[in-house]
């Protein structure tokens, strides 16, 4: 897939945004009162803003936010993944945090 494929969907000026929400994702991350649940949503008002602000308030600045703030996630659940799945961690189901296996021994 060529860059120029992803510039139809995602217009230039809000690429910006994706590293930015992954950011503001890895703080929530280390937020232990908001649920990890509420996080892409977090994300996704924070890109519909900016991005009404970049683009203007309308309907294509809604769409571009939810594109970017999907972006975001799939970047942090690749990366996550691809870190995590190669150290051997698991994630606990009930609370969405990584464990080591010497973490579940114990338990």
């Amino acid at each position: 897939m060529s860059f120029d494929v992803l510039e139809q969907y995602i217009q230039p000026e809000v690429f910006i945004l994706i590293p930015v929400l992954y950011l503001i994702g890895l703080f929530l991350r280390q937020t232990p009162f908001i649920p990890i649940w509420l996080h892409a949503w977090i994300q996704l008002v924070v890109a519909d803003i900016a991005c009404a602000i970049i683009i203007g308030n309308n309907v294509n600045a809604f769409i571009q936010a939810v594109l970017v703030t999907g972006a975001s996630v799939f970047l942090k659940d690749l990366i996550n993944h691809t870190v995590y799945g190669l150290k051997g961690v698991d994630r606990d189901p009930r609370t969405g945090q990584y464990i080591t296996k010497k973490d579940k021994d114990q338990s």
